[in-house]
């Protein structure tokens, strides 16, 4: 990531430092991050801020779920690298209740087994994981760093903001010096957190219960493999009255997170110390023998809220800004990350002409009644949870009460053993029934460990999520109805069930491997950031690859009868209400926008849609006289108006190609355009035909294989300006529209920016440095370029910056 990237202005008003980003990101936690690389993989820089002085160092929230495992795939977080971080499954196979982690098993269930895994390959190529959230910011972090189009910052407050014309200004303040400055962005996300000062700053209101429960977390390092035994488990719920609570195992051999719950208003966060919480840990271990050191200490309290509206101007919420979850069910992370995913393609082709601002009112649309389905079962789920100790004859609703005497004023006037064998009184009623029950000491108390397994097995709804995180189908102005509904599943929580219904998720199927695709590829691998995917099977198949090069827009076309295996077609069909022909236009984010099954959609009607779709106006022609009245054929395609502050270039100026017969070349060409030779090394050979100094450029690439695109063929096309003020202007335009160059280099005839355009063709944008052609050709002469062909890098800023000097 780069430093240096944003233009730097002094205010003559205020003398306050100020920075130009296309879209600014409060947050660095995981929402931000996977923010800032899908905009940038689609085109968009963006400067992330985060308050923190760094990443997180302790695990916070940590499954993650298929759909977000998918999400991941797509920036390029390989399984194998995400491996390395995840809980091993068979460590996080069962979900366990003990009275301490030393004792025997109360109840169990089994949460990793062979029948859920069958469950989950046949949805989706990824299983949901276990993966700690601070190892999960760093390969984000990671893989951001790899992307040029984005900037993260640490140590940065977020102070406030205030819209001007079609942007904002928010001001930041820099930790380390104090020096507040602002930042004009075009959008202002908020991925600042459950207590977002973004979403104040907005006057967004959240709304939904408040205070469920008050919690003291503790990170330790311990070695609790001798503890744990033959019960591999993610979570233990302790069911001791001494320290009630739950441990998340994340790698049982090195550390874990102890979680149990304090009262307010008898107890604070500072009624915790390390002591007194290394005094509760030892409890719920339950044993003497095992070392272990707290590593870090936090408390939170869990809320249930959803934000009344997610956007308010320029500004938008993702994540906890928007919502906050119970962790029962691990769905905050996860919702945060679709909807990243859901609002960048949106953004971005705004951002880029292509679609109309309507567009990225659709994301609240689509994503608000999400969140509130996974907060409704979250909450639910931590309700639920209560009859595991309502089986016990434990009312954990009476809990507050020990937190009353133990913090009463006589408790804290007393020593602290003399403290400890009082608390001990009130306590060892219930931990004496706890043990009974826990070694089935009667037959009574075996029914009642029974009932407790019963009560275990009907919490699976918390930790089987996937139709909640599949399952859901869109609707509203992104997606074209067709007046069918996504068939919902028995169980829609634990279950889901794929369709071709607009609106719901491009189903899982594995593509044919005789495509030159590897075994068992999932149908998601058609999806390509920022590109829509236009799939057809039977009549519709074959006309789907040309349709989408014909459509101007970024379209993959696909023939399912070809790229589809057997099996997989015939469950197209069924997903399809069991008609052999179908068209689905499938959005960036993988969600089905359109179908049709009745007749073979042509070019019009496909545009047509996507014009829908995207919210742009068509083209409008000039009006004809009756007697001339003709169709227009540029009436079908979706036209972006032009930019009213373009500068175009003055011409088109040179192609330059890759050549693995580099001598051939140079003839062929030479013969078919009369020309000359302007200069050739052993790499180059520049040709012209008229006053320019080269108009096709040869490539010597002698050691590329045959039929790799990369390496034969178009490099890229130039365009030349008149002077470098319009080169300039020309760059501070594109970058208010999100689109950075990927080099920016004098060449020596040339000063030059390359950038990329949707097909990842470069293009280079030049002013020449010389202004005659003999001039130039003098230069050749000397041997400068000979000795240096490529040239100098330069940093744009820095040239713009010193050109508005003068």
């Amino acid at each position: 990531m780069h430093d240096s990237r944003w233009r730097c202005l002094c205010s003559r008003e205020s003398q306050m430092h100020e920075l130009d980003v296309p879209v600014l990101i409060v947050g660095a936690g995981p929402v931000g991050l996977t923010m800032a690389a899908l905009l940038a993989d689609q085109g968009i820089a963006s400067l992330l801020i985060e308050q923190r002085d760094g990443l997180h160092q302790a695990p916070q929230a940590h499954v993650i779920s298929a759909r977000t495992r998918e999400i991941l795939a797509s920036l390029g977080i390989a399984d194998d690298v995400l491996a390395r971080v995840t809980t091993p499954p068979a460590d996080a196979r069962y979900v366990t209740w003990r009275r301490n982690l030393a004792e025997e098993d109360i109840a169990r269930i089994e949460i990793g087994g062979e029948a859920r895994f069958v469950q989950l390959d046949a949805v989706s190529a990824k299983r949901s994981a276990n993966v700690p959230q601070h190892h999960l910011e760093r390969l984000l972090f990671e893989a951001l760093s790899g992307r040029t189009r984005c900037e993260t910052r640490f140590g940065q407050t977020w102070l406030d903001a205030e819209e001007e014309g079609d942007g904002a200004v928010s001001r930041v303040e820099d930790s380390a010096s104090g020096e507040v400055y602002r930042v004009r962005s075009q959008w202002l996300l908020a991925a600042d957190g459950a207590s977002s000062s973004v979403r104040r700053g907005a006057g967004i209101a959240m709304a939904g219960d408040t205070n469920l429960a008050h919690m003291i977390t503790m990170n330790f390092e311990a070695d609790l493999r001798p503890l744990v035994k033959d019960s591999p488990s993610i979570l233990f719920w302790t069911l001791s009255a001494k320290a009630p609570g739950t441990f998340i195992v994340h790698d049982a051999a090195r550390y874990a997170v102890f979680m149990t719950p304090y009262f307010p208003p008898h107890e604070q966060p500072g009624d915790f110390p390390v002591a007194r919480c290394e005094r509760m840990l030892r409890a719920a271990l339950g044993s003497a023998d095992v070392p272990f050191r707290i590593s870090s200490l936090s408390h939170w309290t869990m809320q249930a809220h959803v934000a009344d509206r997610y956007r308010q101007g320029r500004t938008l919420l993702v994540g906890d800004a928007a919502h906050r979850f119970p962790p029962t069910g691990g769905l905050g992370l996860n919702t945060g990350i679709a909807d990243a995913h859901n609002l960048a393609w949106k953004l971005a082709l705004v951002m880029q002409g292509r679609a109309g601002e309507g567009l990225i009112d659709t994301y609240g649309a689509e994503r608000r009644p999400v969140a509130l389905a996974n907060c409704e079962a979250s909450v639910k789920n931590f309700h639920k949870m209560r009859e595991v100790t309502a089986a016990m004859g434990i009312d954990d609703r009476r809990l507050p009460m020990l937190g009353r005497i133990r913090s009463s004023a006589l408790a804290r006037a007393l020593p602290d053993h003399v403290r400890a064998a009082i608390g001990g009184v009130f306590v060892a009623p219930v931990e004496w029934r706890t043990r009974r029950i826990a070694k089935a000491a009667s037959t009574r108390c075996a029914a009642i460990r029974q009932r407790v397994q019963r009560a275990a097995e009907d919490q699976m709804a918390h930790f089987s999520t996937v139709g909640l995180d599949l399952g859901h189908a869109y609707r509203g102005a992104a997606v074209c109805d067709d007046g069918t509904t996504a068939p919902v599943a028995p169980d829609p929580v634990r279950e889901v069930c794929q369709s071709l219904t607009p609106g719901a998720r491009w189903p899982h199927f594995h593509l044919a491997p005789d495509t030159g695709v590897a075994y068992r590829t999932s149908s998601h691998a058609l999806l390509r950031p920022g590109h829509f995917l236009l799939a057809g099977t039977g009549r519709h198949g074959a006309v789907c690859e040309p349709l989408a090069a014909s459509l101007g827009t970024a379209v993959v076309g696909v023939n399912l009868d070809l790229a589809a295996s057997h099996k997989a077609l015939a469950q197209v069909v069924a997903w399809n209400d069991g008609h052999a022909d179908a068209m689905v236009l499938v959005r960036p984010d993988g969600h089905v926008a359109w179908r049709s099954t009745a007749k073979v959609p042509d070019l019009n009607e496909v545009s047509a849609v996507l014009r829908a779709l995207l919210q742009v106006t068509p083209f409008q022609p000039t009006p004809r006289s009756q007697g001339n009245a003709m169709t227009n054929p540029m009436d079908m395609f979706p036209l972006p108006s032009p930019d009213p502050q373009a500068r175009s270039p003055r011409k088109l100026a040179h192609v330059v190609l890759a050549t693995r017969q580099f001598e051939a070349s140079i003839r062929w060409w030479s013969v078919v355009l009369g020309a000359r030779t302007m200069f050739r090394n052993e790499m180059l050979c520049f040709l012209s035909y008229d006053e320019e100094h080269h108009r096709v450029a040869l490539i010597n690439a002698p050691t590329h294989s045959p039929g790799k695109a990369e390496t034969a063929g178009v490099d890229h096309v130039a365009f030349t300006y008149g002077t470098l003020d319009d080169l300039l202007h020309t760059y501070a335009r594109l970058k208010s529209h999100g689109m950075q160059p990927v080099w920016s280099i004098n060449h020596g005839p040339t000063t030059s920016l390359y950038y990329l355009d949707p097909e990842g063709v470069k293009v280079e944008l030049q002013v020449d440095n010389f202004e005659s052609a003999s001039e130039l050709d003098a230069w050749f002469r000397a041997g400068d370029f000979a000795t240096n062909p490529i040239g100098v890098e330069f940093d744009p800023e820095e040239l713009l910056a010193s050109h508005r000097a003068g």
